[in-house]
């Protein structure tokens, strides 16, 4: 029902509006629902957390997406797997460190299990510690065999984004952010080249392995101007939200570029 009512709202708008229309109509409807609350005729709609996953190769706009999103989202935490592979393989004699590198490289490349334990250990204690109940997973599941781990260890997602543009435009993108992102290897044009064939290369298989274990998977065209983008990954998260928790709030706001 919920389903079906968010699919109509966001069809409404693509049709009469911009995403600022989008955005202001979750806003409104989210005070109704406190200002009822508040008069003891409505329950509150907080249920299990809410679990929003972001793929992609390098250079699709996840981490500009993901950014949006966690400023339009209240309370949405971004969990990075890329980032929390480099971030405990800085600690020295940390369990990530001890593993093999990936050629050509100083990043650890992490067995499947071990990848989805590390993600479902800082997800416990966000939602225990810190009452953590919205997330966003950037960057995991990259393969198959991610994707069978992520089913025995991780929450099963609410929404899963895939974002594609063509593998030049990752690569621009790529090089444009390479002074800023810290990252050495964006600096290198061919490792670039091979990052985002390799992991296009894997993606087939990952979201055949997504729809067999009956995740639906929402694929954005990353091609497009950044706003019409934006609009529709709030729309899929919106449906996403609609399903468990009834109505999210929003907050509108601009991103300049990729």
């Amino acid at each position: 029902m919920f389903e079906r009512f968010a699919t109509a709202i966001i069809r409404y708008f693509s049709r009469i509006g911009s995403l600022a229309s989008l955005l202001n109509f979750f806003t409104t409807r989210h005070d109704l629902l406190l200002e009822s609350t508040a008069h003891g005729t409505t329950k509150s709609t907080s249920a299990k957390p809410l679990f929003i996953f972001i793929l992609g190769a390098p250079g699709v706009g996840k981490g500009t997406i993901s950014a949006f999103l966690k400023t339009a989202v209240p309370g949405l935490t971004h969990l990075s797997y890329g980032d929390l592979t480099r971030y405990y393989n800085k600690i020295p004699g940390s369990w990530v460190s001890s593993f093999p590198r990936r050629r050509g490289t100083n990043n650890p490349l992490l067995p499947a299990r071990d990848a989805a334990a590390m993600l479902r250990a800082t997800i416990d204690t966000g939602v225990r510690k810190h009452g953590q109940r919205i997330w966003l997973l950037d960057g995991f599941p990259r393969t198959a065999e991610h994707v069978a781990e992520m089913v025995a260890q991780l929450p099963p997602p609410d929404c899963t984004l895939y974002l594609f543009c063509l593998p030049e435009v990752s690569m621009q993108r790529i090089a444009g952010r390479a002074a800023t992102s810290g990252r050495p290897d964006d600096a290198n044009a061919a490792r670039v080249e091979e990052r985002v064939a390799r992991i296009n290369a894997e993606s087939g298989a990952m979201l055949e392995a997504l729809e067999a274990a009956g995740m639906h998977i929402a694929t954005v065209d990353a091609n497009r101007d950044l706003e019409t983008v934006k609009e529709e990954v709030l729309g899929h998260v919106q449906v996403g939200y609609f399903n468990i928790n009834g109505l999210i709030q929003v907050r509108d706001l601009k991103i300049a570029s990729y």
